[in-house]
């Protein structure tokens, strides 16, 4: 028998139902497009920085500024009319006259020997008095003469003229038994500067004749006066009635001296000498760099030690002239120097603006590279004729 099956609707499956917030946005997926893009904006980005940094580190040629040189006449780099080493057409576009040269625009006429008031300029003086036994020969003393024409200086000269003393052989005796002492004896009594006419009784009078000879010990220990005078006029006036008794070797040491930094000449006179006494000490002044002269009297000491002050005296105002004189030049000297300099580099700079070419850069560089020896060399000729000035006037003194 045959079933019969009822006739159902079919089934609707149950819903689900999600509660999806409607403030939410939905956001689209980015397209293949746009993220190309960005990509290729940050690669070209990274390659911009590579490229600048890489030029900024890149060094330049000359060749890169290669401007055309057909239409130039660097001829005028050749032309100087008063041979100063500037080329004429700087001169003139500078404010320089380029028929004048520099060194004779600059250059002042030596200095003349001068007499007045002005000569008397500072300069140091150590006198160094002769105290062993044979100055006390004579009546009166041939050491009471020295202090008589010693006092006279120190009243004629200027108060400008630092002058100080020292005695050898002022100890012991002048017998065997004190040649020791006295040999190794000699004394600065009054230091450079303190020297003067209130003061030159009080310190003449502890000065008596007593040993012996101990020059070359005196010349050497005098050069620790003169520390820190080394650009000062310098002078010692060694005084003695003979040779040297005590083997200090006065002609080696005043040759020290006198080779040293210190700049200092030594003058000698000698007073009541022999012709033996005359020949070591024409040596020690010879070596020395000073004068040599004798004086038998009083009136002829006094006239020595007089010659010696004047001769000082312009000796000084002659250097210090000549200083002056070169100092000025250098300073004329430079700025005409500078002022070509400055024109050299401004024009140097246009070769990078591309308005010079390649050749002018290179004539400019090698002009510049001729000013700097130029000025060098002219610069230390003018001091070494200032050092040459200063030793002939000594020579002539």
């Amino acid at each position: 028998m045959e079933q019969i099956i009822p006739n159902t609707p079919p089934q609707t499956p149950p819903t689900i139902s999600l509660d999806i917030p409607t403030n939410t946005p939905i956001v689209p997926k980015p397209s293949i497009n746009k993220i190309y893009i960005l990509i290729s904006i940050v690669v070209l980005i990274i390659v911009a920085v590579v490229l600048f940094t890489k030029s900024n580190n890149k060094k330049v040629y000359v060749s890169d500024y290669l401007v055309p040189n057909n239409y130039e006449n660097l001829d005028k780099y050749n032309l100087d009319s008063d041979a100063d080493g500037y080329p004429d057409f700087i001169e003139s576009e500078i404010g320089l006259n380029p028929l004048i040269s520099e060194y004779t625009q600059c250059k002042i006429s030596d200095c003349q020997d001068s007499d007045n008031e002005q000569t008397k300029t500072t300069h140091n003086v150590l006198i160094i008095l002769d105290s062993s036994g044979s100055m006390g020969l004579g009546n009166p003393t041939r050491l009471e003469i020295a202090k008589q024409a010693i006092k006279k200086y120190i009243s004629m000269a200027s108060t400008n003229t630092n002058v100080g003393l020292m005695v050898y052989g002022q100890k012991g005796s002048n017998t065997a038994s004190g040649k020791l002492i006295s040999c190794a004896s000699a004394e600065t009594i009054s230091p450079l500067g303190t020297l003067n006419s209130l003061s030159v009784d009080s310190v003449l009078s502890s000065v008596n004749p007593v040993g012996w000879t101990p020059m070359g010990l005196a010349i050497q220990q005098a050069a620790q006066l003169f520390e820190g005078k080394n650009s000062e006029n310098n002078e010692i006036i060694l005084l003695s009635d003979g040779e040297e008794t005590c083997n200090t070797n006065p002609t080696q040491k005043a040759n020290d001296l006198k080779m040293s930094s210190l700049n200092i000449r030594i003058n000698v006179i000698g007073f009541a000498v022999d012709s033996s006494a005359q020949t070591q000490l024409n040596q020690i002044s010879t070596s020395g760099g000073g004068t040599f002269s004798t004086a038998n009297n009083l009136t002829e000491l006094d006239q020595k030690f007089n010659d010696l002050y004047k001769n000082g005296q312009n000796l000084l105002l002659q250097f210090k002239c000549n200083s002056a004189n070169t100092d000025s030049f250098r300073a004329c000297y430079n700025v005409a120097f500078q002022k070509n300099m400055d024109w050299i580099r401004k024009r140097k700079l246009m070769f990078y603006e591309k308005t010079i070419s390649q050749d002018e850069y290179n004539k400019l560089e090698e002009l510049s590279a001729k000013l700097y020896a130029q000025q060098k060399e002219v610069t230390n000729t003018e001091t070494q004729k200032l050092i040459n000035q200063y030793k002939q006037k000594q020579d002539q003194l």
